[in-house]
């Protein structure tokens, strides 16, 4: 009997233990993006009004938002 309160003793901590590590992580079920602020598109050809086009230009995305286009936009090389 003795042996049977420890096997389950065991069995509970065992248990416990793979349940706290099975996940780490969990997903989320949002819109939220966790991915860089920040979003450069270089060499586009980028249509910014009907007829007015940009060839070879860069669009930068930060935080959602366009923040420059045109062809000499400079950003941080820590933009992807």
């Amino acid at each position: 009997m003795q042996f049977q309160k420890l096997l389950f003793a065991f069995g509970l901590w065992l248990s416990f233990l793979i349940v706290i590590h099975a996940q780490e992580t969990f997903p989320r079920n949002d819109v939220l993006d966790e991915r860089a602020d920040a979003f450069a598109f270089t060499h586009a050809t980028i249509i910014t009004e009907p007829g007015k086009q940009l060839t070879d230009a860069t669009l930068l995305i930060r935080n959602g938002k366009i923040e420059k286009i045109g062809n000499q936009v400079v950003f941080l090389p820590d933009i992807r």
